[in-house]
């Protein structure tokens, strides 16, 4: 029995002695210092702070030695407070072992006002890491988008959360001051949703609030409701890119002409039910299907990269958006944003927003005019403008034209072949201020029109 106890008893004091993994000091990989540069007063002070790689090797870290380049322009106390001789400029070194770290000062002329003695002398004060973001909060459509947060925290490490899935971050984390991008997904949602982004450094914590606008949604059918895309389509050949406008006014023009399989850049105007042909040029519509190949269900770059998101609106969907919908004259008029005439309509749950104004009107171009600013004011509450993009067609010799860019026209396919062979139904603004916008229309297959794609919420 006494031989039992005196073993576990050596073996006690044996695991005493023995250091753990846990507790065996961290090796020091360098060191920083909360500031690369600093300005201070004459006779005024700044207290510098040592940060170790990694953290936890502080406490077996050699002793900080500070020095001054120019004691005569500012000195440092061993505790690393920098205090302003006279007008000028110095460096400041410290020095941790073989790592050293430095601060360029500058020494400047004291103003009359008088100075809180306290500001820099506390390694906790607020104002020794300036640890700013900005802007602190965001708002977005449901369309989403991307946008940019600026991190001021010069030489400090700062970490960044969101709160919710549908809002990524370009980095969570960082060494000093950077941009992070914010990545804000589209909604489905009529409902408006918040996220919050936290940024962490030090012993300070900054929010930044985003709120995104519940989708705002348009009437096809009594049971049916869509969302429209943020802009035209549009294609790019050379990289077989599919993508919406940036804009809702951008059009591509007289550069349609360049049509082709090879082409790099931009085409918006496409030939019926060409979704898996969209370079198809041919001035034949026995070229073109019989039935109707959507362009949405290709993956489009800016509207969620995956097939099968967005469609082309029926002839009877555009019938009731134009006509049959509650209030639907009052939700539709002619208008021009950023110079571009077209057609403007409203969603179910439109709210005019402040300092615009907007008349329901279908024989005139001049009633809503917009600029980019006043335009974004309607489309932030759900306006939907399509421009007068033009069209493409052939001459009786085969040759091809863009006609009336801008100029009173705007053709927008529907999903429907027409009963004359040869032709597909689209939408039309009017040729003149005397036309309204109608329904009623065919064109030749092989003519390229506008399209605006919708999703179903």
């Amino acid at each position: 029995m006494k031989k039992t106890y005196l073993f576990l008893l050596a073996a006690f004091m044996l695991a005493a002695c023995t250091p753990s993994e846990n507790n065996t000091p961290k090796e020091l990989k360098g060191i920083s210092l909360n500031k690369k540069s600093i300005e201070v007063e004459v006779d005024d002070s700044y207290q510098l702070r040592v940060w170790y790689e990694p953290e936890d090797a502080e406490d077996s870290a050699p002793e900080v030695e500070w020095e001054s380049d120019n004691t005569k322009i500012a000195k440092v106390s061993q505790s690393g407070k920098v205090t302003g001789v006279k007008i000028g400029k110095t460096t400041v070194t410290a020095t941790c072992g073989k790592f050293t770290a430095e601060c360029e000062v500058e020494v400047v002329k004291a103003t009359s006002e008088p100075k809180n003695p306290d500001d820099h002398d506390d390694p906790e004060n607020q104002d020794e890491v300036k640890f700013s973001v900005s802007p602190t909060s965001i708002d977005c459509t449901a369309d989403g988008g991307k946008f940019t947060i600026s991190v001021t925290a010069e030489g400090a490490v700062w970490s960044a959360e969101s709160s919710e899935s549908w809002v990524v971050l370009s980095q969570k984390s960082d060494l000093g001051s950077a941009d992070v991008v914010v990545s804000v997904e589209s909604s489905k949602s009529s409902t408006e949703t918040t996220a919050e982004i936290t940024f962490e450094c030090a012993d300070k914590t900054k929010i930044v609030t985003i709120t995104r606008a519940g989708v705002k949604y348009f009437s096809v059918s009594s049971s049916k409701k869509v969302r429209f895309s943020s802009g035209n389509l549009r294609y790019q050949a050379s990289t077989s890119t599919w993508s919406f406008a940036e804009n809702q006014y951008d059009i591509v023009g007289s550069d349609n002409e360049n049509i082709s399989s090879t082409y790099s850049g931009w085409i918006d105007l496409f030939g019926w039910g060409t979704g898996q042909n969209p370079t198809n040029a041919s001035s034949k519509n026995s070229d073109y299907p019989t039935s109707f190949k959507d362009w949405g269900a290709n993956p489009i770059l800016n509207g969620g990269d995956e097939s099968n998101q967005w469609r082309t609106l029926s002839l009877d969907e555009w019938k009731y958006l134009i006509d049959s919908r509650a209030n639907a004259s009052s939700k539709r008029g002619k208008g021009k944003v950023n110079g571009i005439e077209g057609c403007i309509f409203l969603p179910d749950d439109w709210t005019l927003p402040s300092g615009v104004s907007f008349t329901s009107i279908d024989y005139s171009w001049s009633d809503n005019q917009y600029s980019v600013a006043e335009w974004e004011k309607m489309e932030k509450n759900g306006a939907i403008f399509l421009p007068n993009a033009g069209f493409r067609y052939y001459s009786s010799y085969g040759e091809m034209y863009i006609g009336n860019v801008n100029n009173s026209y705007g053709h927008y396919w529907t999903s429907n072949p027409s009963d004359t062979s040869g032709k597909a139904h689209y939408i039309d603004f009017g040729s003149d201020k005397s036309y309204g916008i109608t329904t009623t229309y065919h064109s030749d297959k092989c003519d390229g029109l506008s399209v605006r794609l919708v999703q179903d919420l």
